[in-house]
């Protein structure tokens, strides 16, 4: 499982925000290798981001030089982003 996770400021208020990301959410949806993604948003500190879950390598290096996440940089500044590959889940006990 690889894994994205990106942070930024937006001056969108919070219902600008909420449409604009409404309005992508089929995009990511017909996102070849896109297992789950995770919207963040805290209010009080202007932060907001996303976590992205990928199948593959490839899936994950496709999103990155996407024009979708071209896009994200639009809305957003003090843009920050990483990723890396999960582990396998420690079954619980």
């Amino acid at each position: 499982m690889e894994v994205v996770f990106i942070t930024f400021e937006s001056e969108l208020s919070s219902e600008e925000l909420d449409e604009t990301l409404r309005d992508r959410a089929k995009k990511f949806r017909q996102m070849d290798g896109l297992v789950q993604k995770y919207y963040l948003q805290d209010e009080e500190s202007g932060q907001v981001g996303g976590l992205y879950m990928f199948n593959s390598e490839i899936s994950r290096d496709a999103f990155l030089a996407s024009d979708l996440r071209t896009a994200i940089r639009e809305v957003c500044r003090d843009w920050r982003a990483g990723s890396g590959n999960v582990p396998p889940a420690i079954p619980a006990a």
